[in-house]
């Protein structure tokens, strides 16, 4: 059985042993390549490389986006305790004046 690996040939000889032979020639099993083959698959390969890149980014943004609007809502949250702590102490306020008012007079 004879075997071809780049330019290195493998002959199996009638006692079962093998024996390499190195060849003259290169063996290139695509013959016929259509032009600006290779320029397009390295424009193709790089192609899928950016837009993995831009697909890492994406992810990387979105999990940022995922993680301001979680903090925008514990901050409106929070907001929303103090406005209403506010509220309370105001009407206290108010309530305690008219009693002062009621008093002063």
């Amino acid at each position: 059985m004879n075997e071809r690996a780049g330019n290195i040939m493998t002959r199996e000889g009638d006692s079962g042993t093998v024996a390499t032979v190195c060849c003259d020639y290169f063996f290139w099993k695509d013959d016929e390549l259509p032009e600006g083959y290779y320029k397009n698959l390295i424009r193709t390969l790089k192609q899928q490389v950016e837009s993995m890149e831009d697909l890492a980014e994406l992810v990387n943004l979105r999990k940022r986006v995922v993680e301001l609007e979680f903090l925008v809502s514990t901050e409106n949250s929070v907001i929303d305790k103090l406005e209403k702590k506010v509220t309370n102490e105001k009407e206290v306020v108010m309530i305690l004046n008219d009693k002062l008012d009621a008093s002063m007079q």
